[in-house]
């Protein structure tokens, strides 16, 4: 992880504690590794999906379950987007906070 990566990745975390405060710093830090392995899930299927490599619609099918069933286990709305080249996960937060230029939700970071 460069160090452009790491700052997005600590306001990435910084924006969890804020928008739940309620948990503890374990609970921030394993979710958002698990957003981080959805986001990496997706991105990956997104650029398959594009290139038509060994893609499969049951294959994305399961990706986009696990996806969903973690935001649900974590209380947040996802936003996903099946072009490679943008973010493949947006958390849509409590607050409002967005931080894509469409303004539809906060960019989960793949690095």
């Amino acid at each position: 992880m460069n160090r452009i990566e790491r700052g997005d990745w600590s306001r990435f975390v910084a924006v969890l504690t804020r928008e739940k405060p309620q948990w503890t710093v374990g609970k921030v830090a394993a979710a958002a590794e698990a957003l981080r392995r959805c986001a990496r899930a997706q991105d990956r299927d997104n650029v398959a999906r594009c290139n038509d490599e060994r893609w499969t619609e049951e294959a994305s099918d399961r990706v986009d379950a696990r996806t969903r069933q973690v935001l649900a286990e974590l209380g947040f709305e996802g936003v996903l987007q099946r072009d490679p080249r943008g973010a493949a996960l947006r958390l849509v937060l409590p607050s409002g906070m967005t931080n894509d230029c469409g303004q539809t939700g906060y960019c989960v970071p793949t690095a």
